[in-house]
């Protein structure tokens, strides 16, 4: 997907690494829009379009390749703040950043 320039964005933002985790984890709950610990293809694939990124079924297939790391069909948070991407992070953070000003 088109990520833009989030690494740029990174290198010029001071977030300690528990402030990172910490909006990452409110983004978790904020999509997990069932409230069940986990998100599905269609909660990731809304996250996205919120976010303003791909949402095809091409690109969900990819994210679940790659975060989805016991094949369970679902991510939960461990798996979220595991394998997030700096470019995937970078455009959560800019959409949570307000949680850090």
């Amino acid at each position: 997907g088109d990520w833009g320039t989030g690494q740029d964005y990174m290198a010029r933002t001071e977030y300690s690494w528990e402030t990172e985790m910490a909006i990452l984890k409110t983004a978790f709950a904020q999509y997990d829009l069932d409230c069940n610990g986990v998100l599905d293809r269609e909660e990731i694939g809304a996250a996205l379009h919120e976010l303003g990124l791909d949402s095809s079924k091409a690109e969900i297939d990819m994210i679940f390749e790659a975060y989805d790391t016991n094949k369970d069909g679902v991510i939960d948070l461990s798996e979220w703040l595991g394998q997030s991407s700096p470019e995937f992070r970078t455009a959560v953070l800019l959409a949570f950043k307000d949680l850090c000003e």
